[in-house]
């Protein structure tokens, strides 16, 4: 919920949004770091369904490259799943998303587009 809360303040507030036309490199390669992240699960989720049969939970995948400033989660049901990669520094709430699909989406509150 704290984070909620920030991210409705930072928007209040005015604040700058990291990803878009005027993304930094510093942003950039955070961003390409996120999405390396989630190919990887992807690929590991897709290597575990061929394997054991289902999905696993995110506790269970190993050596998971942790993109700085981002939260990963993911659900799953053992036949399908969902990952978000959302970016905690950003006042605009970038995200990447991705599914049993192994396609992966950037998006960000309607609210922030808007903008």
């Amino acid at each position: 919920m704290p984070t909620i809360l920030a991210l409705a303040l930072s928007l209040a507030a005015g604040g700058t949004c990291l990803h878009g036309a005027d993304e930094t490199a510093e942003q950039a390669k955070r961003r390409r770091d996120a999405a390396q992240a989630v190919r990887y699960i992807n690929t590991a989720e897709s290597m575990g369904l061929e394997k054991a049969k289902r999905y696993v939970p995110l506790g269970q995948l190993t050596a998971i490259p942790a993109p700085a400033g981002f939260k990963l989660s993911l659900v799953n049901d053992n036949k399908s799943y969902l990952l978000a990669a959302k970016d905690t520094r950003d006042p605009c709430g970038f995200a990447l998303f991705s599914d049993d699909t192994g396609l992966i989406y950037e998006a960000q509150p309607l609210r922030a587009r808007a903008r």
